[in-house]
């Protein structure tokens, strides 16, 4: 569902059902291809590393252990952010506990706005978010064309990020 905020979804991509009876056990193929260098392609890529749990927590009700490894790219993700911000002040090195409690406060936070807005964006496009996972139920994998398709439908809630991708051929 999250490339419904890229204006053109890589041929390339294409998710592919993986039978569990742990998970809704989806996943994108490839990922994209371009290096992410503007805001809204980063805060994007974040948001894509915690979208598996949130799904899972808002489909299910409950996150499985396979989200461990995407939960770490957040992680590494978001401390080079949050250090990166010239409004924040964020210890890349912390050297003493004042310091790391306060970097851990200030990923607290920027996890709980991501996780509050995974679950808005989920919560809007609920019949969109059944539909993808029926389509993917019944073809077990669906090309970048048919996602594109399933998508059109969705609202973006405000603040969520959206990436140009058409002017950024690789």
């Amino acid at each position: 569902m999250m490339f419904a905020a890229v204006d053109e979804i890589p041929g390339y991509v294409k998710i592919i059902a993986k039978p569990s009876e742990l998970g809704l056990a989806a996943t994108i193929g490839t990922g994209l291809k371009h290096q992410v260098a503007a805001s809204n392609e980063y805060h994007w890529a974040m948001l894509c590393c915690l979208a598996g749990q949130a799904a899972e927590k808002f489909k299910l009700g409950i996150i499985h252990d396979g989200s461990g490894r995407s939960y770490e790219n957040w992680m590494d993700a978001a401390k080079r952010f949050l250090s990166q911000q010239p409004d924040q002040i964020f210890y890349p090195n912390p050297t003493n506990t004042l310091e790391i409690e306060h970097n851990n406060q200030a990923l607290l936070e920027l996890r709980e706005r991501h996780l509050s807005l995974l679950e808005q964006y989920f919560s809007q496009n609920s019949d969109v978010f059944d539909s993808l996972c029926e389509a993917l139920h019944k073809q077990k994998h669906l090309k970048a064309a048919q996602l594109r398709k399933l998508l059109a439908p969705i609202n973006l809630p405000d603040g969520f990020p959206t990436i140009v991708l058409s002017q950024k051929k690789t």
